[in-house]
């Protein structure tokens, strides 16, 4: 904010924030970034994602609802047939952010169960705990214990059987260079190229999404 000659108190930061998503700002980056973003992409042998896909993630179309707070009784996610394509899978994960991004526009604010006064609710929740309702290519990462990991033995034949041989991803930190881990059996190898550094003297005052 101090950069763009704006006030930058904690309010204003923090109404910086909000509007990044406000559907009715002037210049909602954050939200513009998300209607093109994608969770999964397929480009020939190569597959794109933010976080992992591991077992206990493999074909899961994450829930279309979460309950608000209580763990205990959330929806489950949809778990795909094994012999669903990965085009297949990549489009209903895609389809599934596009819905709750529109639910989110449409009911951006809480709004609480008249009913009983407890519960609250607002478009695109599942979208922002990921985690909670399944979708765990997003919050999910390739290492284990710090250390980077093989791809777990049926996402690794999943992959094969669907001609992947590079998988590249996020998320999880590596420090100055991308973390590489291969399986040799199947012959894919995972990229994991968050670094944790951008260009510091690149220009932030113009970063439309």
């Amino acid at each position: 904010l101090e950069a763009l000659g704006r006030p930058a108190a904690d309010a204003d930061v923090l109404q910086s924030f909000i509007e990044l998503v406000d559907p009715s700002a002037a210049e909602p980056w954050t939200l513009e970034y998300l209607r093109v973003a994608q969770v999964m992409v397929v480009l020939g042998d190569c597959l794109f994602i933010h976080g992992a896909v591991r077992t206990s993630g493999l074909l899961l179309i994450p829930a279309e609802d979460c309950r608000d707070g209580d763990p205990d009784r959330q929806p489950p996610p949809l778990r795909l047939l094994d012999a669903t394509p990965l085009e297949v899978w990549a489009a209903e994960l895609n389809a599934w952010k596009a819905r709750q991004l529109r639910l989110f526009e449409a009911y951006p604010h809480f709004v609480k169960d008249r009913p009983t006064g407890g519960e609250r609710w607002r478009g695109g929740q599942p979208l922002m705990m990921p985690s909670l309702v399944g979708c765990h290519v997003v919050t999910d990462s390739f290492l284990r214990r710090g250390n980077g990991s093989a791809l777990d033995r049926d996402v690794a034949a999943y992959l094969a059987r669907n001609g992947i041989r590079r998988v590249f991803a996020g998320h999880a930190p590596q420090g100055q260079s991308p973390g590489v881990m291969r399986t040799p059996d199947e012959g894919i190898t995972v990229v994991v190229a968050d670094t944790s550094f951008s260009n510091v003297h690149s220009d932030k005052s113009r970063n439309p999404a």
